[in-house]
């Protein structure tokens, strides 16, 4: 079982990748196995209108399983969509696991991306 739902929320640096890594523990503090959600794991990323709903979706950050037997994977926010991270609004993300025994999504993160203005250019 995976616990319940938990909110956190992200610095991310305009126009750069942030990586969010995670592991998933019980109350217990036992790592949880999250196998059977391989390839089950999504994250979206959306604006936040002026009224604090959702806004556009901005796209998807991308998921890399590192460990799921431990619990453990990366949340990346690429670069494509921090860059459309608006600066004093921020964007709101979550992420949703496709439960293996049927047919339910559920929400078990979700958080604001909280941007600031990189300046060093890539050449």
């Amino acid at each position: 079982m995976i616990p319940a739902w938990a909110t956190v929320d992200v610095p991310v640096k305009r126009r750069g990748d942030t990586v969010l890594s995670l592991t998933f523990k019980n109350p217990q503090g036992s790592t949880i196995n999250l196998a059977a959600y391989a390839g089950r794991i999504y994250c979206d990323v959306y604006a936040i209108n002026s009224d604090r709903s959702r806004g556009a979706k901005l796209g998807a950050a991308v998921i890399t399983e590192v460990s799921l037997a431990v619990g453990r994977l990366d949340i990346t926010f690429p670069r494509a969509v921090t860059a459309l991270v608006d600066l004093t609004r921020g964007a709101g993300y979550d992420l949703k696991f496709d439960e293996p025994s049927g047919g339910l999504d559920i929400y078990r993160l979700d958080g604001r991306l909280l941007p600031s203005e990189g300046f060093t250019e890539v050449p």
